[in-house]
Formats: structure tokens, sequence, C-alpha cells
């Protein structure tokens, strides 16, 4: 894939940005201030997004998702190696996430499931873990 970038979603990118999520069925509502939103760009085109909501020394991945023509493909692991380096060098030590659909894809990167009583109680009262996300979603955790 030539022409890849990701860079944090701007003002003029919010729109296009909200309606990839949805067609994606990914929840918008509570994305905002404490979310650093990173689009993937095909030199203009949004193809893609990944969110982190960090918390301290941890994080939590968010609004991962790419449009349909790009997956399958291997660039999924590349920009997920991507944020996992800007989130690293953030001082991010763990990375969780919640996932209804995306398991075998996280398991491929060295994301493990675990229960949700390991999730930290920071964690445990953001909005994903709440009200966003079915309480039968997956919980995965990695460390970097």
């Amino acid at each position: 894939m030539e022409n890849i970038s990701l860079k944090l979603v701007e003002n003029q990118d919010w729109k296009s940005t909200l309606n990839l999520l949805e067609k994606h069925q990914l929840p918008t509502a509570d994305i905002g201030a404490n979310v650093a939103l990173y689009g993937v760009f095909q030199g203009s085109n949004l193809i893609g997004t990944m969110g982190l909501e960090a918390h301290n020394t941890e994080g939590l991945l968010r609004s991962v998702c790419l449009d349909s023509g790009f997956q399958n493909k291997g660039l999924g692991t590349i920009i997920l190696k991507k944020i996992e380096e800007k989130i690293a060098q953030q001082g991010i030590q763990k990375i969780y996430l919640l996932t209804t659909t995306a398991k075998a894809f996280f398991e491929k990167n060295q994301y493990t499931v675990i229960s949700r009583a390991d999730v930290s109680d920071a964690l445990k009262q953001t909005t994903e873990f709440t009200s966003t996300c079915p309480s039968s979603a997956i919980v995965m955790r990695k460390y970097l």
C-alpha cells in the first residue's frame, strides 16, 4: 500500500471520520476530548481510524477500523504497529480494548483475552466499559 499515513484527526476530517465509524457500527457518541483519534489516510482519503483513551500508563484502544476495501491486506497490522509506537512514546505500558468482532485480528498481534476483573478501576469507569460496549464484548490486553 502506497502513500499511507497516520495522523490526528483535524476539524476538516471529523465528519468523514464519524461517518466511517458509523458505517462500521462503531460508537461515536463519546468520541471527544478524552480520545486522541487518528485517521488512516491514503493520500488525502480517509480509509480508517484508530483512537486512544489514555489513563496514566494504561491506554484504551478505541475506534479501530479500516474501510472494507483495505481489509485483509496486512494494512491493519502495519497501522496498529504505528499507533502502538506512538502510544509507547507517550509512556503507555499496557493497552486494553473491547471488541465484539475483531478478536482474531488482535490475537494475531499479541493481544490476549482477559477478564473484566483484570482491568483497572480507571478503565472500568470509562464510557467504553460502562455504557458504549455491550457486557458481552471481549476484553483484551497487550503489554508494550
